[in-house]
């Protein structure tokens, strides 16, 4: 890039100020506050705007320091040549009035819209074409007075662009940017579980949620279970009392229905009875001592007999049924035996095995395309084999020797410039011109002085002729002058001769110099010592990457050879662990997600099985218990009733009631006899014989519509209304019971997800939280991978930059710094000849240390392929005239090469310059 013209409309101390350029080496010289550093920041304000770097939008504090002192249009404008193209960028550095526009050179078109713009609103041509940053333009390119050190980011930047040129060959892809993207993709997935806001916490904390809403569920099921159990077993109750509700209900009214036939009956008895009462207890005197008292009791003996042998009859029916109903679920049961050696933790188990088996085929398939990517890659590579015969055959070491020769002839070209110079023969010629002056000078005095001396002696007075004495003095004076001027003319002839046989010695060992320069020129296909090394570096960054792919292939093939055995080891372990001992046969085919579903429908098909197995066993188990209890209850009742007829001295309840009724008769004779009469009216008492009649009709008719018969004598029928009334206090307890039950049951079930389906979110759950680990494992590797080709690339060029920055060094020093290091920071070491180590930069003089970081922007601007004219503001202020000299020469070769601006306000540099450089540069000046 060379600049050609500067139009400052408004900046600073400038108005409508126009400045040209040289296309090789310019000074702009200045006092001191003549606007050198204001032109400067025009510069690099016109290429890069006066924004501070970064994603907002803020201005520098540069925009008000320069604003237009004179109150003109804030900007201007710059006209630069870039290969074969010009270009022209207008520039207006107001906020209120910012405008930027890129031009054609030859045409004036505008061609702004063919460069990107970032979020600054900032037009990105400077860094499009010349591929450097702000920071990178203000460490190298541009180098100012005592600053040694590097801005802040420069490192970064540096690497990174090297890094990019080395693996890529492309300038616009950030390693810094893909690392930041890599670790804010790492901070995203969560680098631990138990990172709330992450996704591996949030499906972590998904999975620990859905197990506990698994086994909440399941422990809800088994208490739902148990009130189930517990409400059909009041259910049958229920049953059992209401029928005992109906039955002593109809007991009643045959109770009812007996009564009255008996009041009828009674009332045509009681007549012929009052006759009969005196024969009875004549008749029955001797069974004055039965024990009456005892029929209640046998009642009631009887009636728990009855209602205890019912109860052990329902209790064996029920067992006999429950006792099928187990038979029938352990043959179900049976069926599944081969899922007996597992339980819910076998699921888990085989699902998670089938997840890694999973997760091993997905990296296997990624293998084989990275493996098919890379034999692509591979053959493309080998492709350029025959392109690179030739660097490949000049090698490292001759390259070496190819910039040593360039170094050489660059070395010698720097010793002819003082012998083609003009210094010399200019000398020649003033002494020669000197002694034809002095000479002629000096035989006129002596005749001047002798023809005058003689002439005043003759006409005037003798005395007067020793005027002749001072023209011989002077003519002696002049003759000793001019023989002094003849032995330094013969000097100067004899250094010319020198200097012209030494000039013709250096161009013969240049040009074959330029005969090895042109041999290994050949041998690589280049044209140009650039083009060499640019395909020299080709070639490495070629074989560089050669030996990369072929070591990650056989890394590829290595790692897919591991993921394949251990992939078929978990297929095996899947195979002999779960499947094959449930008659699952996957060994002629590929285990499939169906095989899985099999298995864990058949473990939870066993494991339900067995649980309802389990709950139909504790009531078999219970049900026996009551069979035993009921059993006991009978026999007791049945105790009972022989103990009372063991005391009225009979062997059955019919005796014991037969003799009882005689008894009772007899008793009742006695009592009767007296007050039958008044017995028979109380009896009656305002009710008539037809109302009796009609009530036993309605009895009957109950009776018979319910096909009711008795099966044991009727009690009492206060007695059974007692009866009657417990047990609807019962039947009401009961249906208390069983509502309270299932309102439980409802209660506990309500908002109850499925567990099949908990189970199948939980399954998704978990493959999501595994691929969620592979893919922030597939980040740490892509980081860390990316990490160590930065290094490696940064490794392989730091060696061409100290060898750029050594080989500048040495001849700024004369020699004496030889050797020096930078690191990944940019930092220099320096190797001290006088000690033998190794010292940082701050051991250094100032001068010392700014030569060093010369040499340093030098280098990068060199290794980088920056095309723009290198800015040197007062960077010699230190120097001393030796290294100045050295550093002088080498920019001036370097001029050749690019254009190189130089702001300065001493007139060391002007006068060094004139001495052997005269008139191979523009020089500018600027006024206070």
């Amino acid at each position: 890039m060379k600049i050609d013209r500067l139009q400052l409309d408004g900046f600073g101390k400038f108005s409508e100020k126009i400045l040209e350029l040289g296309p090789g080496f310019n000074v702009i010289f200045g006092e001191n506050e003549s606007g050198k550093s204001t032109l400067q920041n025009f510069l690099r304000g016109m290429l890069f705007g006066l924004k501070k770097p970064g994603a907002r939008r803020s201005y520098d504090e540069l925009l008000q320091r320069y604003r237009p002192w004179q109150g003109s249009t804030y900007g201007g404008a710059i006209e630069y040549s870039l290969g074969d193209r010009r270009f022209r960028v207008e520039r207006n550095f107001a906020p209120e009035d910012e405008k930027v526009r890129v031009l054609d050179g030859d045409t004036w078109q505008d061609i702004t819209a063919e460069f990107p713009m970032d979020k600054r609103k900032e037009v990105l041509f400077a860094q499009t074409q010349l591929g450097i940053s702000q920071i990178i333009f203000d460490n190298t390119v541009c180098v100012r007075q005592l600053r040694s050190e590097n801005s802040e980011g420069l490192a970064a930047e540096i690497n990174a662009k090297l890094v990019n040129l080395g693996s890529s060959g492309e300038e616009d892809i950030s390693i810094h940017t893909a690392t930041q993207i890599l670790d804010a993709k790492l901070r995203e997935i969560g680098l631990t579980e138990r990172s709330a806001h992450t996704t591996l916490g949030k499906v972590t904390a998904r999975v620990e949620a859905l197990e506990q809403s698994r086994l909440d569920i399941i422990r809800v099921y088994e208490e739902v279970r148990a009130a189930e159990t517990a409400q059909r077993k009041c259910q049958l109750e229920l049953e059992s009392m209401e029928e005992s509700h109906k039955q002593l209900r109809l007991a009643i009214i045959a109770a009812e229905a007996m009564e009255i036939r008996t009041k009828l009956s009674k009332i045509d008895e009681y007549d012929s009875k009052i006759a009969e009462l005196r024969h009875t207890l004549d008749v029955g005197a001797s069974l004055r001592s039965f024990p009456l008292a005892q029929k209640d009791n046998l009642l009631v003996a009887l009636e728990k007999v009855k209602v205890t042998r019912q109860k052990l009859y329902e209790v064996e029916n029920r067992a006999e049924e429950m006792t099928q109903r187990v038979a029938a679920q352990e043959h179900r049961a049976s069926l599944c035996d081969a899922y007996a050696v597992f339980d819910q933790e076998s699921a888990q188990s085989a699902e998670a095995g089938f997840t890694r088996m999973e997760a091993l085929d997905q990296a296997r398939y990624e293998l084989e395309h990275k493996r098919l990517t890379l034999w692509h890659k591979q053959s493309e590579l080998e492709a350029d084999c025959s392109f690179f015969a030739g660097c490949a055959g000049l090698g490292i070491q001759g390259e070496v020797e190819f910039n040593q020769l360039e170094a050489d002839i660059s070395e010698q070209k720097l010793k002819a410039i003082p012998l083609e110079s003009d210094r010399l023969r200019n000398q020649e010629k003033n002494l020669a011109h000197k002694v034809k002056l002095y000479s002629i000078l000096a035989w006129l005095s002596l005749g001047l002085g002798l023809g005058l001396g003689a002439m005043l002696g003759q006409l005037v007075a003798w005395s007067l002729g020793l005027l002749a004495i001072p023209g011989c003095a002077l003519f002696v004076f002049l003759w000793l002058t001019v023989r002094e001027n003849k032995r330094k003319l013969l000097e100067l002839r004899q250094k010319i001769a020198e200097n012209a046989r030494l000039l013709s010695q250096i161009k013969a060992d240049i040009a074959q110099k330029g005969e090895l320069l042109n041999t290994m020129l050949k041998q690589v296909g280049a044209e140009n010592s650039k083009e060499l090394h640019e395909k020299m570096r080709q070639w490495v960054i070629w074989d560089h990457n050669r030996q990369n792919v072929a070591n990650d292939m056989a890394d590829t093939e290595k790692n897919l050879t591991e993921l394949q055995e251990r992939s078929h080891a978990e297929a095996d372990a899947l195979a002999v662990n779960f499947f094959v001992p449930v008659g699952i046969d996957a060994s002629e085919r590929e285990i499939t997600r169906a095989d899985l579903v099999h298995f864990v429908s058949g473990l939870n098909n066993y494991l339900q099985v067995k649980a309802e197995l389990e709950v139909l066993v504790a009531r078999q188990q219970e049900l026996e218990r009551e069979r035993d209890l009921a059993n006991s209850a009978a026999k007791t009742a049945q105790r009972s009733v022989e103990n009372i007829l063991t005391k009225a001295g009979v062997e059955s309840p019919s005796e014991f009631m037969a003799d009882w009724e005689q008894a009772q008769r007899v008793a009742d004779a006695q009592k009767s006899w007296q007050a039958l009469n008044l017995t028979r009216k109380e009896m009656i008492g305002e009710t008539s014989s037809e109302e009796l009649e009609a009530r036993l009709q309605r009895c009957n008719f109950e009776l018979e519509a319910a096909n009711w018969h008795p099966s044991q004598p009727l009690s009492d029928k206060l007695e059974l209304t007692r009866q009657l009334e417990g047990i609807a206090d019962s039947i009401q307890m009961i249906k208390e019971s069983i509502a309270n039950l299932q309102g439980i049951m409802e209660t506990k079930l309500a908002g109850v997800s499925n567990l099949a389906e908990v189970e199948v979110l939980l399954l998704a759950a978990w493959q999501e939280k595994e691929r969620v680990l592979q893919r922030r494992k597939a980040l740490e590797l892509a980081r860390q991978t990316i990490v160590e080709v930065s290094h490696q690339v940064q490794r392989d060029f730091a060696p061409l930059v100290n060898k750029h920055m050594a080989q500048t060094m040495q001849t700024i020093t004369a020699g004496r710094y030889t050797i020096s290091k930078i690191d990944h920071e940019m930092t220099i070491k320096v190797e001290v000849p006088e000690v033998g180590e190794v010292k940082d930069l701050a051991n250094l003089s100032l001068g010392t240390v700014d030569q060093f970081y010369f040499a340093l922007r030098l280098a990068l601007v060199d290794l980088m392929g920056i095309q723009f004219p290198l800015l040197l503001d007062e960077p010699f202020s230190q120097y001393d005239d030796t290294r100045l000299a050295a550093v002088l020469r080498i920019l001036l070769l370097l001029a050749q090469q690019r254009q190189i601006v130089v702001f300065t306000c001493h007139t060391r540099e002007m006068e060094m310059l004139q001495q052997f450089a005269s008139g191979s540069y523009t020089l500018v000046k600027l006024s206070a």
